[in-house]
């Protein structure tokens, strides 16, 4: 993974760009930590609802056990509609 930012930082800079983001991550989180290894300046991000919060997947631990007994096929085929409608 270093050498792919490596890359394209290097091709960002070559095509004149002036800004590469590494994408979001939470304060704190291995991802973070991985990206605090390279000379970057953190942009913290506020994340804003435009609707009520309801109940939380995270809270639904019933349910993380029943899609990981699941058969693969059938979470391939279940995931992306499912996740278009969370994320």
């Amino acid at each position: 993974s270093y050498m792919l930012h490596w890359e394209m930082i290097e091709h960002a800079g070559n095509v004149g760009a002036t800004t590469y983001s590494m994408g979001r991550s939470s304060i704190g989180s291995g991802v973070h930590k991985y990206k605090s290894q390279w000379p970057a300046r953190e942009q913290e991000i506020y994340f804003n609802l435009n609707r009520p919060s309801g109940v939380s997947l995270k809270d639904l631990k019933w349910l993380t056990k029943v899609w990981k007994r699941m058969p693969g096929v059938l979470v391939d085929r279940l995931g992306p509609p499912i996740a278009k409608r969370i994320y």
